[in-house]
């Protein structure tokens, strides 16, 4: 979702990162391939990219939703 908004607006990571406030694009790499993106750079990427506020959070309600059942279900086979 991110790469694709970002290659919508012409930016490479390392621009977005720059405009981020990190000295590259290895943060925006990260996140593009999997890592959580810390709240504090969410809003911003969302202003930044152009982004639908509530596309993003319905899919990150529903990627927290998946880990949470996948956490309870190892919990539940552990004990």
């Amino acid at each position: 979702m991110i790469k694709t908004a970002r290659e919508r607006k012409g930016l490479t990571q390392k621009e977005v990162g720059r405009l981020l406030g990190y000295q590259n694009g290895q943060f925006i790499y990260m996140i593009e391939n999997g890592s959580k993106i810390p709240l504090n750079a969410l809003g911003k990427l969302i202003v930044l990219l152009g982004m639908d506020e509530q596309t993003v959070m319905s899919t990150l309600v529903k990627d927290y939703a998946r880990t949470a059942k996948s956490a309870l279900k190892n919990a539940r086979a552990a004990l």
